[in-house]
């Protein structure tokens, strides 16, 4: 499994117990300390954590990527809003491009959305690049909610599947 954008690496720290491998990425330097130190908290044998902008450094191909991409729109002027910030959609854009090439043939990938941002844009996004998706959870929370979308590729699919 790999997660991109993996923050504190809580998520990598739970899918340590249950994936054979889990590669954790970030941008952001200290949340690479972040998640190395969740990493050896939690004593998961199985973690490679990586600073990478997506898949910038990142090699081999995972059967699961997942990703909680910055969902507001504008463009982040500090790292602290580059949490937030999905520079116009152009971040899940190249997210939703790269992806592919980073995927084993029947793997997947799972994003999270939530009702404060434009989610008619989100799923344009996922069709626009060919992906077949499913909204798999939704949870209210406080404010908003959060959905959490599975999307598959398939190698003769001409043009993405509508959820």
């Amino acid at each position: 499994m790999l997660e991109v954008g993996c923050g504190a690496g809580a998520l990598a720290v739970l899918a340590a117990g249950i994936a054979s491998s889990v590669v954790a990425a970030d941008v952001s330097a200290e949340a690479i300390q972040n998640t190395t130190l969740n990493i050896a908290w939690h004593k998961a044998q199985n973690v490679e954590v990586v600073e990478s902008d997506l898949f910038e450094h990142i090699h081999g191909v995972f059967d699961t990527i997942v990703f909680n991409a910055p969902f507001f729109p504008g463009r982040a002027s500090s790292a602290k809003e580059r949490m937030w910030l999905g520079d116009n959609g152009r971040i899940l854009e190249r997210f939703l491009r790269d992806a592919p090439s980073h995927l084993a043939p029947d793997g997947e990938i799972w994003l999270t959305h939530s009702s404060v941002a434009d989610e008619s844009s989100f799923r344009a996004a996922l069709d626009g690049a060919g992906w077949s998706w499913t909204v798999m959870d939704s949870r209210d929370i406080l404010i908003e909610t959060f959905k959490l979308y599975r999307a598959v590729r398939h190698v003769d699919a001409a043009e993405g599947g509508r959820g």
